[in-house]
């Protein structure tokens, strides 16, 4: 069973997902009832899974709570903020116990027990509940047994007749407390079909595939002959089959006739024991497509990541070995450069297609974040409220399973540090609700993620005075520094302006924490605020971690990989074109000023030998209002590299980000761009 608890746990968890985003639709229009269908759904699906997992507790809590919901979609119940606090605390219950599904621990026991007490406690408001529900039952179960045919349908079935085939009515009533509906429902099909053709179902396919009736459904067959009493034996015999009734029915003829058929009413077809020959000339409509039982075909197949990463790893080394037989190759024949380029076409396709199973969209991130901010905004005593957009836009996987953690901090903070209270927002002019905004977008070969908030913003007054406090900085120092860098103190050690310590934050330690994981994916974070406008931080991540394109380049002996997504374009300069402002070099672009540095000095390779060029080759690097240029002494060209990480023992050297192996064999190092802008001796425009 393990495999199907992996998929049980996978799929329980989308399903919690959904809950907590109905529920906060609810909480804005609790009148909507579709809010309310579709949790009774995930709930009712989720009663089936667990049961036939044997998952007794979760089956126990779930059946409690869609018969809650069912009271609720009816109306029995009324949907109020009392209601929706039950329903959210349901959904935390379900998170724990599906935590350890077949074994919960003591405290999620507890938290069930707690939650199936109060249930009960709603329900007594409504206290003739199941004998309503069971009356309701049954009269729908004695209800005359009709059908609603298409015209399509109608004709279909007068073609039948014609030929000697009778059509043929059975309902099925499962018991009350049946847990798979739709496997049920699927049973009673295959059953049916050998008997006879299945020509419709009321309610649909889908519908019953989906669980979307209660409990009892229709089918419509056409058969030479059929024992209506054989059709109801093997049919009991299925699991959960209550009650079968099956009838043969008289089929309308042509569209005038139906009116007048005794028998068939304007809103359904009544059964009738004899069904009279049907003239040929009326018929002229084509056989319907027949119903199929077929469950509807997944687009989507899960696989362990492991088995993903290994596909990438085997086409990376593929991407190595092409660069090698292209760089050793080509030249040597006609025909085999021919060759060269059939091979080189086909595995790029194929890496590319490859690199695409690796982005995912980043909604599965960002989704949890409204029910986050609703709970800690509702313990802050604080009105917030969270605007999400660009949920569509794909990361690469590995950059998308570290991300949460970075982004929950900078939340918390929002609305800890950000967001003033509803008095003191009111005072100063401003609508008692805070707003946050979390947004992606792709920004050249970046993906930006922005977090926004229109709080109190940051003073760097309190930031200099926290900074000379805690002896972070010096005041020589702090007077050199420019506001920029004011701002970004808080990504210090142990940094904090907060005067108290909350269960949100003030404890000094996450943001450097935050920096520090988000340069670990190769990302880079930026600081901007206001007073009493607001925060912003943003996020840049490159949209892949595996196969990049760089360019190569020589300073000194050495050659290092400058991602190609950094550089904005190469340049040949004299030089005499290089200018100095305060003792720095600085180029004329077309009309932009730009910062020049020599790549080899910062990289601490020091050799000049570019000096007795005509021309310097410089390399314009630009990441969102970030830019430098760099002297190369050669610009080798473009090529897909395959990263590889430098190993515990040269990490963390400055301005390097990893390596990779070239079609020669060589071990090239791969420039840190966004490390170098950030270097102190780079000044950026």
């Amino acid at each position: 069973m393990d495999e199907y608890r992996e998929l049980f746990l996978s799929e329980a968890n989308e399903y919690l997902q959904i809950l907590n985003d109905c529920l906060l639709k609810m909480e804005k229009d609790p009148e909507n009832p579709e809010n309310l269908q579709e949790m009774f759904r995930i709930i009712h699906s989720l009663k089936g899974m667990a049961g036939t997992m044997g998952y007794d507790l979760l089956t126990q809590v779930s059946h409690r709570l869609e018969f809650y919901l069912e009271k609720l979609k009816t109306g029995e119940l009324p949907v109020t903020m009392e209601t929706v606090d039950l329903l959210f605390e349901s959904v935390d219950v379900f998170q724990g116990l599906i935590m350890v599904p077949e074994a919960p621990e003591d405290k999620e026991k507890a938290a069930a027990t707690q939650l199936l007490e109060k249930i009960e406690q709603h329900l007594q408001k409504d206290d003739d509940a199941e004998l309503i529900a069971a009356v309701t039952s049954t009269c729908d179960e004695e209800s005359p047994l009709t059908f609603e045919f298409t015209d399509e349908e109608k004709e279909f079935l007068c073609t039948a007749r014609n030929r000697g085939e009778f059509t043929y009515l059975i309902r099925v009533i499962l018991h009350q407390e049946t847990m798979m509906k739709s496997v049920r429902s699927y049973m009673v099909i295959r059953a049916l079909e050998d008997f006879g053709e299945i020509v419709a179902t009321e309610p649909s396919m889908e519908d019953l595939d989906e669980e979307e009736f209660d409990h009892s459904f229709k089918v419509a067959i056409i058969s030479p002959s059929l024992s209506t009493e054989k059709v109801k034996e093997e049919l009991l015999k299925i699991a959960d089959v209550e009650k079968v009734e099956a009838v043969e029915m008289k089929p309308p003829s042509t569209e005038e006739d139906v009116d007048q058929d005794r028998g068939i009413q304007d809103d359904g077809v009544e059964v009738e024991e004899t069904a009279p020959v049907v003239d040929k000339e009326k018929i002229a409509s084509p056989k319907p497509k027949p119903v199929s039982p077929t469950r509807l075909i997944e687009k989507t197949v899960r696989v362990e990541t492991a088995k993903l990463d290994e596909l990438i790893n085997l086409i990376g080394e593929m991407v190595i070995t092409r660069n090698s037989v292209l760089e050793r190759g080509t030249g040597l024949r006609e025909d085999l450069d021919h060759s060269l380029e059939q091979m080189e076409r086909i595995i790029t396709d194929l890496q590319n297609v490859a690199m695409k199973l690796r982005m995912v969209p980043i909604k599965q991130v960002f989704e949890r974040f409204p029910r986050m901010v609703r709970d800690i905004s509702r313990k802050s005593g604080k009105d917030v409220q969270i605007e999400i957009s660009g949920e569509e836009t794909e990361l690469d996987r590995s950059i998308i399973n570290q991300l949460p953690d970075p982004l929950v901090h900078l939340l918390r903070n929002a609305i800890d540090h950000g967001i003033e209270s509803i008095e003191e927002r009111m005072a100063k002019g401003k609508d008692g609700t805070g707003n946050i905004t979390l947004k992606a977008f792709h920004e050249s070969s970046y993906v930006v993620i922005m977090v926004e908030d229109d709080g109190r913003g940051i003073n760097p007054e309190s930031l200099k005075e926290a900074a000379l406090k805690k002896g972070i900085i010096d005041e020589e120092e702090l007077s050199r520094m420019t506001e920029q860098e004011i701002l970004n103190l808080i990504f210090y050690s142990g940094f904090s302006t907060s005067s108290t310590v909350t269960q949100v934050s003030g404890r000094g330690v996450g943001m450097d924490a935050v920096k520090n994981n988000i340069e670990s994916m190769r990302g880079s974070i930026e600081i901007k605020s206001e007073v009493d406008k607001g925060t912003k931080f943003i996020l840049r991540f490159p949209l892949t971690f595996a196969i990049i394109k760089a360019l190569l380049v020589k300073t000194g002996e050495q050659v290092f990989a400058i991602p190609i997504e950094s550089i904005r374009e190469n340049v040949f300069i004299k030089p005499h074109q290089i200018k100095s402002i305060q003792r720095k070099w600085v180029i004329d672009i077309r009309g932009e000023v730009i910062s020049l540095y020599d790549l080899g000095n910062l990289l601490n390779i020091y050799t000049e030998s570019y000096k007795e060029m005509p021309e310097y080759p410089v390399v314009i690097i630009e990441v969102g209002d970030k830019k430098a240029g760099f002297i190369v002494e050669q610009l080798i060209g473009q090529q897909e590299i395959v990263i590889k990480s430098l190993g515990n023992y040269l990490q963390g050297i400055k301005g390097i980000t990893g390596a990779t192996v070239l079609g020669d064999g060589r071990v090239t190092l791969i420039i840190d761009i966004i490390g170098l802008l950030e270097d102190r001796r780079v000044e950026v425009g």
